[in-house]
């Protein structure tokens, strides 16, 4: 009886070591865990909307910043913030009030910046065009009509005679403008039914830039462009165009003229 005795407790002597080991590493693993995620050290996270990103990079306040993204906004400062995720404030669901977000220390935030330089878009062939495809190809382009303005041009009725940029300067086909700039448009009030017919110009031996200014200075348009050139070395000039002033005298004013491009 007292060997089994002895047995009995040398069992519930181990199981006691084996419940004190197991319940040190449980605990071990929770401290672990709770150091790890840092779930006691949320903090209130900065607002870092409208600052510059040099100073916001500056100023992490313990987070990750991260550029995820860039717009353009021209009433904006260039390289301004214009969102943070997550955002700085939350409205609470429940009394609908904004509350500072508190978030873990060392968390990635997310930052969306102003553009530091505008970009560019490239004005379209808008000579003798129907307005309302006008309005459609500025719309795509990001430019805004701030004014239109009804002129009696004599090219055709309700098409588009010229566009000026804010300062007031005249805009050709092909001229870069910044994004989202606007611009004042001129359309033909006249009651013409046909559009009036130009003298074809010959482009043949000109640059792609001299072609360009040929029909602008026409009151045409350049249409498509094929270059058949592959050694940058020389730049190429118009080989042939269509139509051709050869085999047609006139067309009809803002029509387009298609070149192919090769060696001079």
């Amino acid at each position: 009886m007292k060997k089994n005795k002895n047995s009995y407790s040398w069992v519930l002597e181990h199981f006691a070591l084996a419940s004190f080991v197991a319940l040190a590493v449980v605990v071990s693993i929770l401290v672990f865990l709770s150091s790890y995620t840092r779930q006691d050290q949320a903090i209130p996270l900065p607002n870092w909307v409208g600052l510059p990103l040099q100073e916001a990079l500056v100023n992490q306040g313990g987070f990750r910043l991260i550029v995820m993204d860039s717009v353009f906004f021209p009433e904006r400062k260039k390289g301004e913030v214009v969102r943070q995720i997550p955002s700085a404030m939350y409205k609470d669901p429940v009394t609908g009030e904004f509350k500072r977000r508190a978030v873990k220390e060392g968390r990635e935030i997310q930052l969306v910046i102003n553009k530091f330089k505008a970009p560019t878009v490239q004005m379209p062939n808008y000579y003798a065009r129907p307005i309302k495809e006008v309005r459609m190809l500025l719309t795509e382009r990001n430019i805004f009509i701030k004014q239109e303005v009804k002129i009696l041009a004599e090219l055709c009725s309700d098409c588009v005679s010229s566009v000026l940029d804010k300062r007031g300067q005249k805009i050709s086909p092909g001229d870069y403008l910044n994004e989202k700039d606007t611009v004042m448009v001129y359309v033909d009030a006249s009651k013409a039914k046909k559009s009036l017919l130009i003298d074809l110009p010959l482009l043949e031996g000109m640059s792609l830039e001299e072609a360009r200014e040929a029909l602008s200075a026409a009151r045409l348009n350049l249409g498509k462009v094929k270059d058949l050139t592959q050694n940058p070395a020389y730049t190429p000039v118009v080989k042939s165009q269509n139509p051709n002033p050869k085999n047609r005298a006139q067309v009809s004013v803002g029509a387009y003229v298609d070149v192919v491009l090769g060696k001079p």
